[in-house]
């Protein structure tokens, strides 16, 4: 058995994790219970809600926190399972379902009191949706001829997904529609609100959110984007336009946060008064937060979740979207009664699993894109099949049109490539020629990485291609570390200057006065908004960024750095996620060996929230 001072002085366990241990100790905890809050801890700073005792009872410390291998991590076997058991059963800091306890032990599984409470809050809630069985738009007429007016058969007779989400999210109460980048998710769901609109009116009440500014921002322009005169939705009678919603809220600002406090005004004894909710972008959505937005959601209401199953997860505790969607060998057929509507419907004979579950009707996948090449398309397919031998082949061969690897394993030839880079005048128009142009090719060109920090991260590539731009340009830093023709990125929401976390930008010296001023694109309109760099919130520079930071962006092209060497960050998401940001080519430098070895992982966030959705 590790001993106290051993595991208090474990590298692997934060000052949280051990502050937690003293903590559960203080207040009676037996030994056993102490270390296992200690490790729950751990493991949700790391994105898991509970952890399974069972699975990492005898085993080391190091398998337990999966860390990697250190000589300073200690050896000793963690309590077997019938033993740590026994333990927490007598503990009086662990609770059984109900009760107000710091650990909840349920299933197998122990969890903190919240995070349980959480999971319980939006199990009960979906399967509430979910049992929400009558169709609410009864004019089965104009239900067919709208589905087919705005979602045309495929040219090769296949099924349109899309179709078929919109005939889901018509119908019932709960619907996800998944898809990589290009898919039409956003198109799908504003011709969702177009037939919803021309059934009921300003009868009904729409709400449409994200989980950040940036991601509601952009909401909200493909809404006016389809509805402006070259849209796909032009079409509308102007009585539809007048009422149709084209504002998009964070989630954040739709509950109405409580200042000082977690909580939120909006909740279940005071639910949000909507009768249709959209949130776009949630596998960016934690536990905690989609806790919250559920239990706020009225018990007539829609809601469709709309995002990609296959990005990396949320940066707080949970994978709620993947957990939702379960696995993509589970939905192979769908339920006699769906299949009877997509038949009378949309036209399309389905395939019939017996004992369908609620969610194999609920949840609809968007494979087909019509945003990026085919080669992207391709490789983003191969990573996420884990076809690691097929991606090897065809990377060392360039067999994925429209993508390159050079291996990178050296400083000196990363320093290289990046002044080749910006001496071939790649960015030169960051600085010269008319602001417009400019910014229409802001994302001409992307630089993204793996991690923020270290040698071969986001912050000092970005520093070694400051450098090197400001010696082409001749140019002296200024306030903030400001210069003509820098790009940035803003990290912190500004309502009041409709900034928001995400937002890229390029600074320029005003010919006129000298001045330092930040200029941001106004899309759909191509205008430009001008804003005096000492009012801008806070900021960061965005020659390069973090894959986690392009999350719900897209690029012309990107560069994909990635270490020489293996760390924990490199997984099977983390690949698709940066690949599927470019639409016309990628370059990856780095290890041809560790691209490889990143797709065979799989970013595993243990929870309960999966098992309790899909039993039956």
């Amino acid at each position: 058995m590790i001993t106290i001072p051993s595991l208090l002085s474990s590298p692997l366990f934060s000052d949280v994790d051990r502050e937690f241990f003293r903590f559960l100790a203080e207040h009676n905890a037996n030994y056993e219970t102490a270390l296992a809050g200690a490790i729950l801890c751990n493991r949700i700073s790391e994105g898991d809600t509970c952890i399974d005792l069972n699975s990492i009872a005898g085993t080391t410390l190091q398998e337990a926190l999966q860390a990697e291998t250190s000589d300073e991590i200690p050896e000793e076997k963690l309590p077997k399972s019938s033993k740590w058991i026994a333990s927490l059963n007598q503990s009086p800091v662990v609770g059984s379902p109900g009760e107000l306890k710091p650990l909840i032990w349920h299933h197998g599984h122990l969890y903190l009191y919240r995070y349980w409470h959480y999971e319980q809050v939006l199990v009960k809630k979906i399967k509430h949706l979910l049992a929400q069985k009558e169709p609410y738009l009864h004019n089965e007429d104009f239900l067919k001829k709208s589905l087919h007016h705005y979602f045309p058969d495929n040219s090769d007779g296949s099924v349109n997904f899309q179709r078929l989400a919109a005939l889901r999210a018509l119908t019932y109460s709960f619907t996800v529609i998944s898809g990589g980048p290009g898919t039409g998710k956003t198109s799908t769901v504003a011709k969702i609100i177009a037939i919803f609109l021309e059934q009921f009116g300003d009868a009904k009440k729409i709400a449409l959110a994200a989980p950040t500014g940036k991601a509601a921002t952009r909401m909200k322009e493909s809404i006016e984007l389809a509805l402006s005169e070259q849209g796909m939705l032009s079409a509308l009678p102007d009585s539809i336009k007048k009422i149709f919603p084209r504002d998009a809220s964070t989630i954040h600002r739709l509950l109405g946060p409580i200042p000082q406090s977690p909580y939120f005004h909006h909740n279940e004894e005071n639910p949000l008064t909507c009768d249709l909710i959209v949130i776009d972008e949630s596998s960016m959505v934690d536990l905690a937060l989609m806790a919250k937005l559920f239990s706020a959601i009225p018990s007539h209401a829609r809601v469709i979740l709309l995002g990609d199953r296959d990005q990396l997860a949320s940066v707080e505790a949970g994978s709620v979207l993947g957990d939702i969607c379960g696995t993509r060998a589970e939905h192979n057929g769908f339920s006699t009664e769906f299949a009877d509507l997509a038949r009378k419907s949309a036209g399309y004979s389905l395939p019939i699993k017996q004992s369908a579950h609620p969610l194999h009707d609920a949840i609809i996948f968007l494979d087909k894109s019509y945003r990026f090449q085919e080669g992207i398309a391709t490789l983003a397919r191969d990573i996420n099949d884990g076809n690691i031998d097929t991606i090897a082949a065809n990377l060392s061969s360039h067999a994925y049109d429209g993508i390159s690897i050079e291996t990178i394993i050296k400083k000196s030839e990363l320093i290289e490539k990046i002044h080749e880079l910006v001496n071939s005048g790649s960015w030169d128009f960051l600085a010269r020629g008319d602001i417009i142009p400019a910014m229409n090719r802001l994302f001409d060109l992307v630089i993204l990485c793996a991690h923020r920090r270290g040698q071969w991260g986001a912050e000092n590539i970005g520093t070694l291609i400051e450098h090197a731009m400001k010696r082409r340009f001749g140019e002296q830093t200024g306030w903030a570390g400001l210069y003509h023709g820098k790009p940035i990125m803003i990290v912190q929401n500004n309502y009041e200057l409709n900034l928001f976390n995400g937002d890229i930008g390029i600074v320029r010296r005003d010919a006129a006065t000298g001045q330092l001023l930040a200029h941001f694109p106004e899309a759909p309109t191509g205008t430009i908004r001008t804003i005096n760099v000492f009012r801008l919130p806070e900021f960061t520079s965005a020659h390069a960024f973090t894959v986690h930071k392009s999350q719900g962006s897209e690029f012309k092209n990107v560069i994909f750095i990635i270490p020489p060497d293996f760390t924990p960050v490199l997984t099977r998401e983390l690949l698709y996620t940066a690949v599927t940001r470019a639409r016309e080519s990628i370059q990856i430098w780095g290890n041809p060996d560790i691209f490889s070895l990143a797709a065979m992982r799989q970013v595993r966030r243990f929870s309960g929230l999966r098992s309790a959705l899909w039993e039956h």
